[in-house]
């Protein structure tokens, strides 16, 4: 029966082969199934924020996290969570690329796709409705998809605030908003493209160092990769 179950896991949340270990597999899902209570709030959701991940910056709800020298590009997808919107989304494991994995659990989908060109590594890691993604070096690279599936793994949705931000036009004007959970990008190019004009918005916002909600239970995601190793 455990041999099913764990054939079964893997048929679901399936990936192309890689250059990454079976320990980064392993952590993956371990990642997946910690539950941390949300240490900052934003318009339409809140979220849990390792206590080494501080926000730069925020506009719309799209937010720039600084980590260990790596900056992190977050999008959320406000119209496709108040609808439930997922049912036309497909991701197709690649072979032509670094790290492919499709994303199936607790009802949500998303993927884990990883391109490298000239020893950096373009990040993308898509689930429960929002999207980081990253340019990083191998030294950093299973950290920080680790640490960027805890955090898109807890973020808890606000349906009653999203709506009266629908109702009032603040997302979604005019219709033009369509229901499509975030696609992989092509190339790097095209978002360090996005990226630099993006990150040119002023403002700076921190969280506290000693959040209100803060989990006295966190797990640092290195300890995951580090126990799987023993």
């Amino acid at each position: 029966m455990k041999k099913l179950l764990i054939i079964t896991i893997l048929f679901l949340t399936g990936c192309s082969s890689s250059f990454l270990s079976r320990d980064f597999e392993t952590a993956i899902n371990q990642t997946l199934s910690l539950n941390h209570r949300a240490n900052f709030v934003t318009r339409g959701y809140k979220l849990y924020l390792p206590p080494d991940v501080r926000i730069i910056n925020n506009f719309n709800n799209n937010l720039v996290l600084y980590t260990r020298g790596t900056k992190l590009f977050m999008y959320t997808d406000l119209i496709s969570y108040y609808h439930k919107h997922q049912a036309d989304f497909e991701y197709d494991v690649k072979d032509d690329v670094y790290f492919s994995k499709a994303l199936d659990y607790n009802g949500k989908l998303g993927y884990i796709e990883i391109r490298e060109d000239q020893g950096k590594y373009y990040i993308q890691v898509m689930y429960n409705y929002a999207k980081i993604e990253a340019i990083v070096s191998r030294a950093n690279l299973e950290d920080v998809v680790l640490r960027s599936i805890k955090i898109l793994r807890n973020i808890v949705y606000n349906q009653t605030a999203i709506g009266v931000m629908i109702s009032n036009q603040a997302i979604g004007r005019g219709g033009e908003e369509t229901f499509q959970l975030f696609p992989p990008r092509a190339t790097q190019s095209e978002f360090l493209q996005y990226a630099e004009q993006y990150d040119r918005f002023e403002g700076e916002y921190e969280i506290d160092e000693n959040p209100t909600f803060f989990d006295p239970d966190q797990i640092d995601l290195t300890d995951v990769l580090e126990t799987n190793n023993e």
